[in-house]
């Protein structure tokens, strides 16, 4: 081996576990020090329990960590945590936010990896109150307002950062975030639930830095942040040029995000109740955003509600200019159809309307309404369709994905567009109850990763966490 050059060496200690890496430090010097040369751990990728506490004590830079920080972790750890030479550019931290000291560890960590100089991403996931009770059968108020508004402080002026994402998360307490310290950063990517208490949090971050944000995601909760009062529409309407991609619900100040943002690929609405007054603008954002090419819209507004947001599907036909939207979501995620006929439900109308002057779509998905759309996905009206997927109607029935595979609409569909392929969301493949079932065809045991052919239809499913994929087209060759 003392033949090998050391570049040779490195190139296999990159394959060796943290245990057996650093127990090659007592073997020889010379393999003691290429145990800790940075090429032998900047592509490793640790988290908790798989060789972290020693990472953090020796190794000199990680490609990424992920961490939680919670009463669970260990005062030796948290230390670690703090006073680490070990430096990363993504740290992915899971937050408890019920113990006060917690949130400090966490504030302390991003300073000393930011002082360490290669952190460039950053994701907070701030735990629930009510998911950490559940664990720990323990139940506090939560740290006092100071370490709060420390974290974010510390998030808001971290320098250097391209990517800061905090999805999720319940925040207690209102946050007040006064900086006076100006950030070097020029972050590319922002992710964080948008409710009230985090309203000034995401104002400052977009005031400061628009300019240079790609990626602007701002996800909107049950008691999401009032839409009237919000100036995150503004801040981002007063310029952001190389923003591609925008999630968040209604708000002021949609109208003028695409004059600002010529580069704007794909949009993400969230649509809830009481942002009807909003809906003209958004309307407008996706008439003038000239290079769409992924529009998202998520409703939330529940059964009984005024209706809100309707006439968006339709808003992307009304420009000067051929459409080039490729991906369009159409998602309710509470709306039941009180009648049961799909021809009622919302949205449908519009897309029947809209498909003609969608040239380009490529990938359609909805709620499962295909009666009410069989007849209207034809070659002629959607020539670059390739994938249509169906998710479940809110208030229905879950279909098993058997029964699914005999639905005349189904049919159809597949047989008049050989070039689709059709996926639903199934909570199983046989649910052994329905008359289809009993049927004993379309069998395809748990496992089968092949398409199976049976008449006109191919079809195939996929396990997905508790429900499963079913996909069905005509072709002969997949």
């Amino acid at each position: 081996m003392e033949h090998l050059p050391d570049d040779v060496l490195l190139m296999v200690m990159q394959f060796v576990d943290v245990p057996d890496l650093l127990a090659c430090r007592l073997v020889c010097k010379r393999l003691g020090g290429l145990a800790l040369h940075p090429d032998a751990w900047r592509h490793r990728h640790l988290s908790s329990g798989g060789g972290v506490r020693q990472a953090l004590r020796l190794a000199p830079c990680l490609r990424r960590i992920d961490v939680c920080v919670s009463t669970r972790s260990t005062t030796e750890m948290q230390c670690l945590f703090v006073a680490t030479k070990c430096a990363v550019p993504e740290l992915r931290i899971k937050l408890c936010p019920l113990f006060a000291n917690a949130v400090g560890v966490v504030a302390l960590a991003i300073r000393n990896q930011e002082a360490l100089g290669r952190l460039r991403r950053l994701l907070l996931v701030y735990a629930t109150t009510t998911t950490v009770a559940n664990q720990l059968n323990y139940v506090e108020a939560g740290p006092p307002p100071g370490p709060i508004r420390l974290l974010f402080a510390t998030l808001a002026s971290t320098s250097g950062l391209e990517w800061l994402r905090l999805p999720g998360g319940s925040y207690t307490v209102p946050i007040a975030v006064s900086l006076h310290r100006a950030t070097q950063s020029s972050p590319k990517v922002f992710s964080c639930m948008h409710v009230q208490e985090t309203e000034p949090f995401v104002a400052f971050v977009l005031a400061a830095h628009a300019a240079t944000l790609e990626e602007v995601e701002l996800g909107v909760g049950e008691d999401g942040v009032d839409m009237h009062a919000t100036t995150a529409g503004r801040l981002l309407a007063g310029g952001a040029p190389n923003l591609r991609a925008l999630s968040c619900g209604l708000m002021p100040g949609l109208a003028s995000v695409a004059a600002s943002a010529p580069s704007l690929r794909s949009v993400t609405l969230y649509v809830t109740p009481g942002t009807q007054d909003h809906v003209g603008e958004a309307e407008t954002l996706l008439r003038s955003a000239e290079h769409l090419r992924t529009v998202t819209l998520h409703y939330k507004v529940p059964t009984g509600a005024a209706a809100v947001g309707h006439s968006l599907v339709a808003a992307l036909t009304g420009r000067n200019w051929p459409s080039r939207v490729q991906s369009l979501s159409v998602i309710d995620e509470v709306q039941t159809c009180r009648s049961g006929r799909d021809a009622d439900y919302p949205h449908v109308q519009s897309l029947r309307a809209v498909l003609p002057s969608l040239p380009d779509l490529r990938h359609l998905k909805l709620n499962a309404v295909l009666d009410a759309l069989a007849r209207a996905v034809t070659p002629a009206s959607a020539p670059a369709l390739r994938t249509l997927t169906l998710l479940p109607v809110p208030g229905r029935r879950k279909v098993c994905g058997h029964a699914f595979l005999h639905d005349g609409a189904v049919r159809a569909l597949v047989k008049n567009n050989p070039e689709l392929e059709l996926r639903i969301l199934a909570p199983r493949y046989y649910c052994r109850n329905c008359q289809k079932c009993s049927l004993g065809c379309h069998g395809l045991k748990e496992g089968d990763g092949g398409w199976q052919q049976k008449s006109i239809l191919r079809y195939a499913w996929k396990a997905s966490d508790k429900f499963l994929w079913v996909s069905c087209n005509a072709r002969v060759d997949v």
